[in-house]
């Protein structure tokens, strides 16, 4: 028989802000979302920047690699700087391959997304199951 501490018998929330990080002077919500969005920044001074930075090339391969190996400190390095991303051989597919059909009339995308109007980590399973019906419902 298991002995659990008085904490791990309480139950967590992840939506919620724990007491330790509330505070009762925060920031007006107006100065957060101007910092969010830039707006004391002029558009045209942060493209101007963002042409004006350093372009370094990484290929497709290295971040599969950093992806595969759960890099994820050198993933948010990358966020701070502008990289072209070069696509390697082994992505490349020859232009008769039957795989790719170049007479295709019809095409549709795969994407569907969906937003939950709960807090938390219980949304995540109301999101999957809507996600699991409209699946299929498709088939």
């Amino acid at each position: 028989m298991s002995t659990l501490s008085y904490r791990e018998e309480e139950s967590y929330e992840v939506g919620e802000i724990p007491e330790a990080l509330r505070a009762d002077d925060g920031l007006s919500q107006v100065f957060v979302q101007q910092a969010i969005n830039f707006d004391r920044i002029p558009s045209d001074v942060l493209e101007e920047n963002f042409l004006k930075s350093l372009c370094q090339s990484v290929p497709l391969s290295t971040l599969r690699r950093e992806y595969q190996k759960d890099l994820k400190r050198v993933a948010m390095k990358r966020l701070a700087s502008r990289h072209r991303v070069t696509i390697d051989e082994v992505f490349l597919h020859q232009s008769n391959d039957p795989m790719l059909a170049w007479s295709a009339r019809h095409h549709y995308l795969d994407f569907f997304m969906l937003v939950s109007g709960m807090f938390g980590i219980v949304s995540l399973n109301h999101i999957s199951r809507a996600f699991q019906e409209e699946r299929a419902s498709m088939r």
